[in-house]
């Protein structure tokens, strides 16, 4: 596992920039968190602590989720998804349209003591597994030579560096993305629901 600082150090020696010249630390760093917002560093988590209670419309998502992507209710061991069209997140709540407003035409479908399953995102680590700090640090690179031409084009980058240059770079990193990002994806997880 690298923590963000590791990869601040990668990314310092594979850019070349030992002594700050064309990003400060900062920058870096921000670049760094910008790539840690990519969908390959989400985890995805299923969550069943949840019941349902005939009465109740909303309820606080665990914080083991950061975004929903999918409800389900369990009674019986039978999985039954409820459509997104029926609930939305807002915030640190899920909350159902269905209920209690139109209570009635679901009374049977999302029965009182039936377990609630929410399957979601877990995001923004601050460790990255060494299988993906590359993925990270070309990632973080493509936000850095981004930061670099509008440096450039607003004209407060102050060097030999040419915007032919920047945008050379810049489509080289792009390119180590995708083959990174090509050897991660994946149609499914291991729970077995699409991604």
């Amino acid at each position: 596992m690298y923590s963000i600082t590791d990869i601040e150090n990668k990314l310092r020696i594979k850019l070349r920039d030992l002594t700050d010249a064309k990003w400060t630390d900062p920058e870096k760093q921000e670049a760094i968190v910008e790539a840690l917002h990519d969908p390959a560093f989400t985890d995805i988590i299923e969550d069943e602590t949840l019941v349902v209670s005939a009465e109740q419309a909303e309820y606080t998502i665990p914080d083991v989720i950061d975004q929903v992507s999918r409800v389900y209710f369990d009674l019986s061991n039978t999985k039954t998804m409820i459509p997104g069209d029926q609930w939305e997140q807002v915030n640190r709540t899920i909350r159902f349209r269905m209920l209690p407003a139109f209570s009635q035409l679901y009374t049977g479908l999302m029965p009182d003591g039936a377990t609630l399953y929410l399957v979601g995102f877990a995001a923004n680590p601050t460790t990255i597994p060494e299988e993906k700090s590359n993925l990270c640090m070309y990632l973080a690179s493509v936000y850095l030579y981004e930061m670099l031409m509008n440096k450039y084009a607003s004209g407060l980058l102050m060097s030999d560096i040419t915007l032919a240059e920047i945008m050379t770079a810049l489509n080289y990193w792009e390119k180590k993305v995708e083959v990174e990002r090509g050897r991660y994806r994946r149609a499914t997880n291991s729970l077995g629901y699409r991604v």
